[in-house]
């Protein structure tokens, strides 16, 4: 997992490296708003689904490439079962920022791919005892774009997180934005 995502990052890079000399029309702020997924599969727990709502600000520096920082806030839990015992997990924040680089499918279509760095901390509790997790990782997303001519977009994408070899975290995002 680890070395997918170095190697992506690498290529995320090489891709976004001619188009920092390229100054674009289109360069701007835009922001997003999303409902996203976190889900973590680790061999020795059981699964954990979250889900939470984010908020985006970027700035698109040329045609191809854009600068990012993201919040979001937890918006449910998951139930899991842990040695017989129910724990309740909920998001608490997470928060970050990104590199994205993007290519033109079509006048109002585009794909994109994200190398993120993010902090997201975790809530537990049980039997009246709570606690709270936080953990730092590069992720690296893949998404489609879809644009209207009037500055509006819809937005999903695919996230994969790179923590331990043990654990596999993913995530889903769908949303909306604006380019002013």
């Amino acid at each position: 997992m680890k070395n997918l995502l170095i190697s992506s990052s690498i290529i995320l890079g090489l891709a976004t490296f001619p188009a920092l000399a390229n100054n674009s029309k289109t360069a701007g702020p835009y922001a997003e708003i999303a409902y996203e997924t976190f889900s973590e599969s680790n061999e020795d727990f059981a699964d954990i689904d979250l889900t939470f709502t984010s908020l985006l600000l970027g700035y698109q520096v040329t045609s191809s490439t854009s600068v990012e920082a993201f919040y979001g806030q937890g918006s449910g839990s998951d139930d899991v079962g842990l040695m017989g015992v129910s724990v309740d997990v909920s998001m608490g924040s997470i928060y970050g920022v990104a590199l994205k680089t993007t290519y033109d499918l079509s006048e109002n279509v585009n794909a994109y791919a994200k190398l993120k760095y993010a902090d997201l901390e975790i809530e537990a509790e049980a039997m009246g005892f709570g606690a709270d997790e936080s953990d730092s990782d590069l992720g690296l997303s893949i998404g489609l774009e879809f644009g209207s001519n009037d500055g509006f977009y819809a937005t999903s994408s695919f996230t994969l997180w790179g923590m331990e070899s043990e654990t596999t975290q993913s995530g889903f995002k769908i949303g909306v934005g604006y380019n002013f």
